[in-house]
């Protein structure tokens, strides 16, 4: 039996959002790994076997050399899904540049097992609400799965939610918004709820036939949301770090991450000329982290983190393969849909991380359909 690549790889992708949850639950804590090995490998096998340009040849050239020289410069060993991340954006991208409207069309052919994979999400958000093990130092996320996984799980869902109102012609569907927005709010990751407000307000202004309404309706609708936010747990973590602050504005305003990214970025500029195009290695960032702040961490930056794992060449290979995908589908709309887009990646890089949160990279291409698309043009259309 033929496999059909691309289409299990859009089948995984949007499994993707129910795993992040599951893995939550004992004895399934390992269920994304082996998704994301399975994604991997697909996308190995589709860009190995299909026809790639001379551009990106050189970009698969260039990842192979920094994991090498990052393998040989790790001195101790990191948790094993820090060596699939990076290697997960250069080959999602590669495959989406080249069959990112093979993955929409199949999108907007499978609404059924798109409505089906709502249906269980929510039933899996629903019931986790009644578990303890979902409540950690007082923020929801569904089994204990992590506020920020569960927050690029939120963003997924609201996009796969949005395609089947289009295809369905059925506004009924937006049913589906409500626990993300609630989880949303209820977790502790401010970084997703910044860039979900901005999906949300995008997809708010485009739905807006008369723009003059939603200017009207923008400033009762940003006191709601700013009313229902400072009443939910996510509310009080920003009303603590205000309080409590973080030795000026800008730690303030970055919780924390500016006191070791000055750490990170100088040990980095330490490193001899050669070895910064190249980078130090997996544990690098952890143990710089470790050093200053006593803390085993990520640089909560993809720019930094990449700058230290895989050098200027990794930061390099990281903006041109997603500026590839940018340059070839952001076009034909207008300033609010792309600059959305732009702020829902960057926003997330600059202050959370995207590449190595695997669902936030499946999710860009699903986000950026939705942003690209509105509801009465897609009646008109029909």
């Amino acid at each position: 039996m033929k496999i059909n690549i691309n289409k299990s790889i859009f089948y995984l992708s949007v499994i993707f959002a129910l795993t992040i949850i599951l893995q939550g639950i004992p004895m399934l804590e390992n269920i994304n790994k082996i998704m994301m090995i399975g994604i991997i490998g697909l996308l190995f096998l589709k860009v190995i076997t299909a026809k790639q340009e001379i551009k990106y040849l050189v970009v698969l050239f260039l990842t192979g050399i920094v994991y090498i020289t990052a393998f040989i410069f790790t001195k101790e060993s990191v948790n094993m899904n820090t060596y699939f991340y990076f290697i997960l954006w250069i080959l999602y991208f590669i495959f989406l540049n080249n069959n990112y409207d093979k993955i929409i069309d199949y999108a907007n052919n499978n609404v059924k097992f798109i409505k089906a994979v709502l249906y269980i999400w929510n039933t899996l958000v629903l019931v986790s609400f009644f578990i303890k093990k979902s409540y950690i130092r007082g923020f929801f996320s569904p089994f204990g799965c992590g506020e920020h996984r569960f927050g690029s799980s939120c963003l997924m869902i609201t996009a796969l939610n949005y395609i089947l109102v289009l295809k369905t012609n059925k506004k009924r569907y937006f049913i589906f918004s409500i626990l993300p927005i609630i989880g949303i709010a209820m977790g502790g990751a401010r970084t997703y709820l910044a860039i979900y407000l901005v999906m949300i307000m995008c997809l708010f202004y485009l739905n807006c036939e008369k723009k003059w309404m939603f200017y009207i309706m923008l400033i009762p609708t940003i006191l709601l949301l700013f009313y229902f936010i400072l009443n939910s747990p996510i509310g009080n973590k920003f009303e603590n770090t205000y309080i409590e602050g973080y030795n000026g504005f800008l730690a303030t305003f970055t919780s924390g991450r500016s006191n070791f990214w000055k750490y990170d970025l100088q040990e980095f500029f330490k490193l001899p000329i050669l070895q910064q195009f190249v980078g130090n290695g997996f544990d690098f960032v952890y143990s710089v982290n470790l050093k200053y702040i006593n803390m085993k961490i990520f640089a909560h930056n993809d720019f930094i983190n990449l700058l230290m794992n895989f050098g200027y060449i990794g930061v390099f290979l990281y903006g041109y393969i997603f500026s590839q995908f940018c340059q070839k589908n952001l076009v034909n709309i207008n300033k609010v849909q792309k600059y959305s887009f732009y702020f829902i990646w960057f926003f997330n890089a600059f202050f959370n991380m995207v590449y190595t949160y695997p669902m936030a990279t499946l999710a860009l291409p699903y986000i950026l359909y939705s942003l690209k698309n509105n509801y009465s043009n897609n009646l008109k259309k029909e």
